[in-house]
């Protein structure tokens, strides 16, 4: 059985809910590969866990959709830090409200100072939060080491 729940996993843009009390579709997305980013945001839309939404996708797999190789374990540690939505949120929210509002492509160092500035930790700790993720969110970080950054100043 299809639920209003499998269907907000495919909305790329919604509402929690209107002025009725009902969540609202504005934007639909139509990726037909499951990739990290898709089971990070159902799962924060859902509140539940990336095994729940990897559940919910399955169903839709016989109507082509494909679900990439994910590190089902890693992706769980993920969403049970609410620091690492923030982190990895391209406006630096707490927040997502869909796939696109997540981090993708390269990571400049600024975006790591930043995160660790406001979540009050080192950059070396966040720079490791980035690196242990950077994979299932298909990110190019900058560098292996903070110290490949030839920051000028002391932070």
């Amino acid at each position: 059985m299809i639920t209003r729940e499998d269907i907000l996993l495919f909305s790329g843009r919604y509402s929690q809910v209107d002025s009725y009390n009902k969540h609202v579709v504005r934007q639909v997305w139509t990726d037909d590969v499951i990739r990290g980013i898709h089971l990070i945001s159902g799962s924060h839309k859902l509140d539940e866990s990336i095994s729940g939404t990897i559940k919910r996708f399955e169903k839709f797999t016989p109507l082509g959709l494909e679900i990439s190789p994910i590190d089902v374990e890693n992706l769980e540690s993920f969403i049970q830090d609410k620091n690492n939505i923030f982190a990895f949120s391209k406006a630096c929210e707490h927040y997502l409200d869909g796939p696109e509002d997540i981090l993708q492509g390269d990571i400049h160092p600024s975006r790591i100072i930043l995160v660790a500035m406001v979540l009050d930790e080192s950059i070396d700790v966040t720079f490791s939060r980035f690196k242990r993720f950077a994979s299932v969110l298909d990110l190019s970080l900058p560098g292996e080491e903070v110290d490949d950054w030839n920051l000028n100043f002391t932070i």
